[in-house]
């Protein structure tokens, strides 16, 4: 079965990106926490889970790492 993004998580990347600071990211990282990076992680695992299955070698041992920290990003 094919995993996609839920639509709140599109929804916060419309927001974050009309929103672009700090101040506005801090107010709504519990939003963030739980419409874009959970459902972010979800769909990395589902990809590991399927690129284990085409090329193992190619599949992490630990796939919530997968993704990079939203606050890693210069703008902030």
């Amino acid at each position: 079965m094919p995993y996609v993004l839920p639509a709140a998580a599109l929804r916060f990347l419309a927001d974050l990106e009309a929103n672009n600071d700090a101040a506005w990211f801090a107010a709504n990282k519990k939003r963030y926490e739980k419409e874009l990076k959970g459902p972010s992680r979800a769909l990395a695992e589902a990809v590991n889970d399927v690129m284990g299955g085409i090329s193992p070698a190619h599949a992490s041992d630990a796939p919530h790492k997968l993704l990079s920290r939203i606050n890693r990003d210069i703008r902030f």
